[in-house]
């Protein structure tokens, strides 16, 4: 079992991935990130774009809480989280301090959240 970030308030699962760009695999980052069960998309940190140097790879509208929508640019790397490399991740940026880890990476992961505990387990799904 992984501990929540308890830095937060309440207290957060918190997990730290490692990002590369996909054409230059040496431009790497390791960002914390929290799992997002409410976000349909991983976002990382708008400054890790320009640190990884990532070129949008396409656009989406993303809908807000007032159900506004607006495109986004996407950009595409690599990303490695629980010793699972994705070769090739879809993510969008964010102004967040931290990464989002969203519904599109989390379906591929048994998640156990034990709130009462603090604690956390992820698992890679076998197919």
């Amino acid at each position: 079992m992984i501990s929540y970030n308890q830095q937060t308030d309440p207290p957060a699962p918190f997990l730290q991935i490692m990002l590369a760009n996909r054409f230059h695999p040496s431009k790497r980052i390791t960002i914390s990130t929290l799992l997002d069960t409410g976000s349909d998309y991983t976002a990382i940190p708008s400054g890790v774009v320009k640190t990884l140097k990532l070129e949008p790879t396409g656009r989406i509208l993303l809908e807000d809480i007032k159900r506004q929508t607006f495109p986004i640019f996407t950009y595409t790397l690599r990303l490695t989280i629980a010793d699972m490399i994705i070769p090739e991740m879809k993510v969008i940026a964010t102004e967040l301090e931290h990464g989002l880890l969203g519904r599109d990476l989390l379906n591929r992961f048994y998640l156990h959240l034990n709130g009462p505990e603090l604690q956390f387990d992820l698992k890679l799904v076998e197919t």
